[in-house]
């Protein structure tokens, strides 16, 4: 770890794609952040903490021992998500940045970034057992999604709701910014006063690092009413919460 004092410590807890190669760009060089540091043995101790091989002081143990190691004031990875209860049981005083975008947009994101051939198998993996995609079959209007080896639109979705309902359920009021994934360099603002640092010390042309690479939309072959149908019964709530009085359906109105 570094000698110099930690000015603060904060953890992005973003969902895979939605911006957290941006969020930990921004703060850099100026700041000690890194996008999802050691995200392989992360993981790693997560899964044998579920299968009871690893124990709750085995993993807080790792934990500390992880923080210590790299000495981070920002740590922006989707497997923070994974260990968030830990990380609010260890540090009391961090700040967690939560990037939203709206469930359609990041379901289209998604899939793009699975036909781009940039998720590894190690990524794949992470995605079906997060995504819970063995309890989920192709429904008839999405022949198309199963076509193109595409998970069901449904997990896609309950996956998006889930995430940000257990994140807004756990992390408390006070500590939780959340920041729209397009919005993240007209937040800068934001976020300096939420972390309490100058708002020139963020460098705003990282703002949008890692672009998709496929463009064609995935979603538009599917019938409208049937995505649009299902996106509100899963996602409407949490919709309304994040954005309030921006209809699911404006997705169709907005260009690639």
């Amino acid at each position: 770890m570094s000698g110099e004092a930690r000015r603060f410590r904060a953890y992005c807890v973003g969902l895979p794609k939605a911006g957290t190669h941006s969020l930990a760009g921004i703060f850099q060089p100026t700041y000690r952040s890194l996008h999802e540091p050691e995200r392989i043995e992360l993981v790693e101790h997560f899964v044998g903490h579920v299968r009871k091989q690893v124990s709750d002081e085995q993993l807080l143990s790792y934990l500390r021992a992880r923080d210590e190691r790299l000495g981070l004031e920002m740590d922006a990875s989707v497997y923070n998500y994974l260990v968030l209860p830990q990380l609010l049981e260890l540090f009391p005083e961090a700040r967690f940045i939560v990037l939203v975008r709206d469930c359609l947009s990041w379901v289209e994101s998604a899939m793009r970034h699975s036909l781009g051939n940039i998720s590894t198998p190690y990524e794949m993996s992470f995605w079906r057992a997060w995504l819970r995609v063995r309890r989920y079959r192709h429904e008839p209007e999405e022949k198309v999604l199963e076509d193109l080896k595409l998970f069901p639109l449904r997990s896609y979705l309950e996956g998006w709701s889930r995430f940000l309902r257990h994140v807004h359920q756990l992390v408390p009021e006070g500590q939780l910014l959340a920041v729209k994934t397009l919005e993240i360099a007209p937040s800068s603002g934001d976020l300096a006063a939420f972390l309490d640092i100058p708002q020139d010390t963020l460098n705003l042309e990282n703002s949008h690092l890692f672009k998709a690479q496929v463009k064609e939309r995935v979603l538009e072959k599917l019938d409208q009413d049937f995505v649009l149908a299902l996106a509100q019964e899963t996602c409407g709530s949490v919709m309304d919460h994040y954005f309030p009085g921006e209809p699911i359906a404006g997705f169709f109105g907005t260009p690639s």
